[in-house]
């Protein structure tokens, strides 16, 4: 299995995310159809694809949602592939995208009723909070928020190594600190 990272125009993601739309509508019948505007790809994303043997398999997007901040879409896994943590892995590479492009946060939207889907994002590290934007009063939608850790600048690993190889060696914790800052 491999990742590739592509746009919201691949045309694999197209039916990925077709197939999700499918699904919804399956389940929960003309209730989606009220977010099918929400759900078009017209804004640009960024997309992580999951391909087995080069056919697509899982897909995750992400796209702009304030200067500091993305909304992860479209995060979806054909049904015989669930359950692996294909989705928990795709989620954590648009995580680390976002965060090589210096967003702070992330938001996902979810409905209320989809217990896979809070489950992972809980799993990841998301809370729940208030529902704002298209959302906003809806009882049958959860928004999650989640910091992005910033990646560690070169300073933390030159103070890791050192203490990594001061403290190997059996030197003195004031040998330590005096070679850090004298």
């Amino acid at each position: 299995m491999e990742s590739i990272i592509t746009d919201e125009k691949d045309e694999r993601f197209i039916e990925l995310s077709n197939e999700l739309d499918n699904e919804y509508f399956q389940k929960h019948g003309d209730k989606v159809l009220k977010y099918k505007d929400y759900n078009e790809l017209k804004d640009p994303h960024i997309v992580v694809l999951a391909l087995n043997y080069g056919k697509p398999i899982a897909c995750a997007s992400f796209k702009l949602f304030d200067k500091d901040t993305i909304e992860i879409k479209r995060v979806y896994v054909k049904r015989r592939y669930r359950r692996k943590g294909i989705a928990y892995k795709l989620v954590k590479q648009i995580e680390k995208l976002a965060m090589e492009e210096n967003f702070r946060y992330s938001v996902i939207e979810t409905g209320s009723e989809n217990d896979a889907a809070i489950n992972l994002y809980k799993k990841l590290g998301y809370e729940i909070i208030d529902n704002f934007g298209f959302f906003e009063g809806e009882l049958r939608s959860i928004l999650n928020l989640s910091f992005l850790s910033p990646i560690p600048n070169g300073a933390f690993y030159f103070y890791f190594f050192f203490f990594f190889f001061f403290y190997n060696f059996n030197l003195n914790d004031s040998d330590f600190f005096n070679f850090l800052f004298f």
